[in-house]
């Protein structure tokens, strides 16, 4: 029983990470690079 509470939360753990990443790097550098880079191709 351990086990899957183990496990449950740390499942929930990643998925709080990736979806703070999301939301914290909506702004991030590499964005910025796509976007320059197809502003320099038109």
């Amino acid at each position: 029983m351990k086990t899957t509470y183990i496990t449950f939360t740390f499942i929930a753990i990643l998925l709080a990470l990736f979806i703070s990443l999301l939301f914290i790097d909506i702004p991030s550098p590499g964005m910025n690079i796509v976007e320059t880079y197809t502003l320099e191709i038109k």
